[in-house]
């Protein structure tokens, strides 16, 4: 939780021009940009370097990008 809290304090400093707001849901942050599109940055617990993200505009121009 600790590296979600320091990834989640970059994002709302760093990225505050796009970054409109963050939470932290279980085991991945999740940040909403201007344009009402997410997304979501995962990271195992278990298996270290093993993430994932992926970031949602379905609603805006019917895309989804994943890693």
């Amino acid at each position: 939780m600790t590296e979600l809290k320091k990834f989640q304090a970059i994002a709302e400093e760093n990225f505050a021009d796009i970054v409109s707001e963050t939470k932290i849901i279980d085991a991945k942050l999740r940040v909403f940009l201007i344009d009402a599109s997410y997304i979501d940055f995962w990271w195992s617990g278990e298996i270290e370097e093993r993430f994932a993200h992926h970031w949602e505009r379905s609603h805006i121009d019917g895309t989804i990008y994943l890693s």
